[in-house]
């Protein structure tokens, strides 16, 4: 109490506190122990000290906290979050996005989840910030997705590149600025990119997924990079069959955005790029699952096992 009236701290973000603590649990256990605490046979508290690790999961957003005691109902909340999920819980980082998509499935998630774009999000009750992600990329994040502009990186960009060097001096400022995400210091990440230039200028995709094969009727091949990640499974009970098209006097599969010879319908416009650049909302809410691992432990604590399963540590 100073001069009458009571002094109130600011309080912490829970949702952060226990993405923080999530991750060091992790962090602080072996993976046998890991997964005797999920499998509901230990608690954390039985390997380590817990709650020298929600201290220091305090002291990362309140460095100058006298005592962590004065967060006492955060803290209980916090721990909470973090146990129910199986410790899943993470700060995740989605680079490149202003529509929110993948941000808002990890956020649903759980997860505490920000998106980073040089525009401003069209999802404003999420967490954002307007500008060049690698201002924030080192904040502390334990998985990052990443969606660079294709715009000079897409196989169908590079013929004109090679005719002009202004467009070629920007295709290669795109590929060292995907250098930079991809060597971010983040324990696990993904990017996403159309076929293109990433793969035979820096590494192969380690994988290639479909829109329709996760509940979309559209067809635009995605290459995911990965890092300390699993390859994305499609659940074969989302996948969008295709209309039975003719080209060149030949039966093709095609898709609701396609016409029939394999091109995107959409016409040109000065915002086209825009458009076809949202990303799929069902390939992100596999993404959350999976990579979240959230709903993966609901689901499993809900259903009896007939026998016993090994769990991905993530």
């Amino acid at each position: 109490m100073t001069s009458g009236r009571l002094i109130r701290l600011d309080r912490l973000n829970v949702t952060r506190l226990a993405a923080d603590y999530s991750a060091a649990v992790r962090a602080a256990l072996t993976a046998s122990q890991l997964l005797n605490v999920r499998n509901g046979d230990a608690v954390a508290a039985d390997y380590i000290d817990t709650g020298e690790l929600l201290a220091e999961a305090v002291y990362t957003q309140r460095p100058g906290a006298e005592s962590i005691a004065d967060y006492g109902d955060e803290i209980a909340a916090a721990e909470e979050r973090a146990s129910a999920s199986g410790y899943h819980l993470s700060r995740v980082l989605v680079g490149c996005e202003f529509s929110g998509t993948v941000r808002d499935a990890f956020a649903a998630a759980g997860h505490d989840a920000t998106s980073c774009d040089i525009l401003p999000t069209e999802s404003p009750e999420g967490q954002h910030y307007t500008g060049d992600v690698r201002d924030i990329i080192g904040d502390g994040y334990h998985l990052a997705i990443f969606h660079p502009p294709c715009t000079y990186l897409a196989a169908c960009q590079l013929w004109r590149c090679q005719r002009d060097p202004e467009r070629e001096a920007k295709r290669i400022e795109a590929l060292d600025f995907v250098r930079d995400l991809m060597a971010a210091p983040v324990e696990r990440w993904a990017l996403e990119n159309p076929v293109g230039c990433i793969g035979t200028e820096i590494r192969p995709a380690d994988q290639y997924v479909q829109p329709y094969e996760y509940g979309h009727d559209h067809s635009k091949k995605t290459g995911l990079w990965l890092h300390g990640l699993p390859k994305l499974e499609a659940d074969p009970a989302d996948y969008v069959a295709p209309r039975l098209d003719t080209y060149k006097g030949k039966p093709v599969k095609r898709w609701a955005n396609q016409s029939p010879c394999g091109a995107d319908r959409m016409g040109p416009s000065d915002d086209r790029g825009h458009k076809r650049s949202r990303f799929f909302a069902g390939i992100a809410r596999a993404m959350a699952d999976q990579w979240g691992g959230v709903a993966s432990v609901a689901r499993r604590a809900a259903e009896p096992l007939a026998e016993p399963v090994q769990l991905a540590l993530i």
